[in-house]
Order: structure tokens, then C-alpha cells, then sequence
């Protein structure tokens, strides 16, 4: 007997399609390949995550969120012309009934193999170069390996970002000779890339890992959440100061040498005099600094918004004793200080953000009551625990 097809079914179908699109995206922008349509993908995939909408019951809060969210998304796109936040919107909020697991392993085993493809392809010569030679900033012409990724530290942080990816999907498989090995790869192509920014947050996160590896009750101590919580803050707090003050706070001149001049670049185009509520179109330069950029490119609102809600991810892997997601949106806000590889039109470079795929409500602490689909407001009319 043929299984039923059920709206579910197809807007769970139409839900990995869109992952998979938006992979397929970070990995041809990793290429030395021109995308010519990613505009076009950007818009397939927002419409492809409306359709999942229209296919899914929401219960009536669930609505509210997702309605305050796309609210933000569209002044934030008239103000600037960035469409970035209606599409994270989107794609969160058509990740209900997702299953988390599965979406990342997909994220993780696709971008692998991406990733691995573009390195063949430098190495066989087809596309990218394997290595570029020029003066980084630190006394003279240097070679650095990228192979085919388009710059070193684009190769470095995307071993740092799939590795901590797999750590988390496989945490409870973890043993400290695992982070013992993957220190030795991170070392090994240190010596390639020259990326002391990759390096040291690959480092950082095994020797964290180790530790739980080691000391698993340690996942059990809410003072280890709390200072993680304490630690992201102070990363925000410096990454203001530095678009604020910049070398006028003692020692931040300094520590810019061992950042090769991140600091200064940031805080030259994304000083805080640039910033308003919901920032400008003319606000369009790259720099480093993740934080910076995001109170220059989306403006002071929407970056409180993402930093609460960075900060409510944390609170809610503390309530539930997730060490292993905690880590995973701590080192990708300690990365966000100095690089900004998750401030970026690309959804599924962000894998903190991506933590969130089918647990958004819960989140929330919105239980499941009477649902309907978008048409169905009378649904709503029903007691919470009555079929829909």
C-alpha cells in the first residue's frame, strides 16, 4: 500500500531542498567561480521557504513571533535594501517539524564534500588556485595555501567550522584522543594557511571539547554556562568599544599587531558615528570585525536582536544542559569578533544559527495547542490540546 502524501511530507521535502540550495550557494561562493544568479537563488529558495510556510500548521503565538520577525526583516530591507533577515525568517520559520539531526548532518556531510570537490579541482588545476603569494601585512611576501577556497583564511575557517560541526554531531561519540587528533590537523594546516585567526579558534574549541571529554560532569555545572554566557558578552562589549574608541582604549593598538590591523580597518569604515537604527544602502564595505559590521551594515536594532537572541540560544542550551550546542554558538560568537564569516548574506554559513532548525518554538517556550494553517484563523477558536 502506497504511503499517503501529506502537505508535511511535501513541505519537508521542500525544506531540504532549500538547505541544500543554500549550501550549494557558500560553496560556489567559496570557489574563484563568478555566481552570476545567486541573487535568483537568494529569491528561489525565500519562496521556496513561504511555500513550506503555507504548507505547515502554526499555533497562534507561533504566527505572532514569525509576523514581529518578518515585521523587522521589512523595515530593515526599506531602510537598507538587505533582505537578509526576511530570509533567515523565512527559513526558520519553515524549519518547523524539521528534524535538527538530519538537517545538519546534511549540512555538514554536503559542505564536506563541496569543500573537498573545490580543493580537487585546485589541485587538478580546473578551478582556483591552490596557493597566493603576497604581502599580508606582516613584513613581507608570504605563500599561503588556500586550495581553491580563494583566500587562506577562507580554507582555515572552513575546517574550523565543519570540525566544530561534527564535534557536535557526534559529542556523545567523542573521546579526547578525537580532539588530540583534530589539534594535529589544525596544526598541520596552520602550516599551510598561516591563519593565526582559524588556528587559534580551532584550538580553542578542541581543547574545550577535551575538557568535557575528560570532565563530562562538567556538562551538568551551570557556572560552566555562565561563564561562557559572561565570556560572549564581553566579546560584544569589545567589539563596540573597538568600533567606538578604537586605539584610544590602552592596549588595543597592541593587540591589533597580532590582528593585522583588523581593528583599525574596522573601526575606520564601521565606526559607531556611521551607525543608526536600521543603517543606510551606502553602508555596503567588508571588513573583519563580525560584530562591527553588523551595527554598520543592518544598524543598532537589528543587531541587539541578533546578539538577544544569540544570548537567549545560550540561556536555553543552559536550561537544558546542552554542552554541545553551547559550544558551538560560543565559538562562533568569539569567531564573529575578529572575522565575520557568519555576518553575511549566506544562511547556511551560520551553523549557531542553523541550531535552531525545528527547535525555534520551543525556544520560545510555546507550547503546541490548537493549529492552522494560514487560511485557518477559526483553528485558533479550538482549546489547546484538541485536535486541529
Amino acid at each position: 500500500m502506497k504511503e499517503k502524501i501529506t502537505p508535511d511530507k511535501i513541505g519537508q521535502g521542500i525544506f531540504y531542498l532549500v538547505l541544500l540550495i543554500e549550501i550549494g550557494i557558500v560553496i560556489v561562493d567559496k570557489s574563484a567561480y563568478i555566481n552570476p544568479i545567486e541573487g535568483r537563488l537568494f529569491q528561489l529558495t525565500f519562496l521556496l521557504c513561504m511555500a513550506k510556510i503555507a504548507v505547515t500548521r502554526y499555533s497562534f503565538k507561533e504566527w505572532l513571533v514569525m509576523a514581529a520577525f518578518f515585521v523587522l526583516g521589512a523595515v530593515s530591507y526599506f531602510a537598507t535594501g538587505r533582505n537578509e533577515i526576511i530570509r533567515v525568517t523565512a527559513f526558520i520559520a519553515a524549519s518547523k517539524n524539521i528534524d535538527l539531526r538530519t538537517a545538519l548532518k546534511i549540512t555538514f556531510y554536503t559542505t564536506l564534500a563541496g569543500v573537498a570537490a573545490l580543493i580537487a579541482l585546485s589541485l587538478t588545476g580546473s578551478l582556483g588556485q591552490v596557493f597566493l603569494e603576497a604581502d599580508y601585512g606582516r613584513g613581507g611576501i608570504e605563500r599561503r595555501y588556500c586550495f581553491g577556497l580563494g583566500h587562506p583564511n577562507a580554507l582555515h575557517c572552513m575546517f574550523w567550522a565543519l570540525m566544530t560541526l561534527g564535534i557536535y554531531l557526534y559529542w556523545k561519540k567523542l573521546k579526547w584522543y578525537h580532539c588530540v587528533i583534530l589539534e594535529l590537523a589544525n596544526v598541520g594546516l596552520y602550516l599551510l594557511t598561516v591563519s593565526r585567526t582559524g588556528m587559534a579558534a580551532a584550538s580553542v574549541t578542541v581543547f574545550i571539547a577535551m575538557v568535557f571529554c575528560i570532565f563530562p560532569r562538567l556538562q551538568e555545572k551551570k557556572w560552566v554556562y555562565v561563564a561562557g554566557i559572561l565570556c560572549c558578552g564581553i566579546c560584544v562589549v569589545f567589539s563596540v568599544g573597538a568600533a567606538v574608541w578604537g586605539y584610544e582604549i590602552p592596549g588595543m593598538e597592541w593587540m591589533d599587531k597580532y590582528l593585522t590591523n583588523r581593528i583599525l580597518w574596522s573601526h575606520f569604515w564601521g565606526n559607531s558615528s556611521s551607525w543608526s537604527m536600521f543603517s543606510v544602502p551606502e553602508n555596503m564595505i567588508y571588513f573583519d570585525m563580525g560584530f562591527i559590521r553588523l551595527f554598520y551594515w543592518y544598524g543598532i536594532v537589528p543587531a541587539i536582536a541578533y546578539i538577544v537572541g544569540k544570548g537567549y540560544q545560550l540561556f536555553f542550551c543552559m536550561k537544558k544542559k546542552d554542552a554541545a550546542a553551547f559550544l558551538v554558538i560560543t565559538m562562533f560568537v568569539l569567531y564573529t569578533v575578529f572575522e565575520a564569516h557568519a555576518v553575511s548574506v549566506y544562511i547556511a554559513r551560520d551553523y549557531a544559527l542553523l541550531l535552531t532548525i525545528g527547535t525555534w518554538s520551543e525556544m520560545f517556550g510555546i507550547k503546541q495547542g490548537s493549529e492552522g494553517y494560514f487560511w485557518q484563523p477559526h483553528r485558533y477558536l479550538k482549546r489547546p490540546g484538541r485536535a486541529a
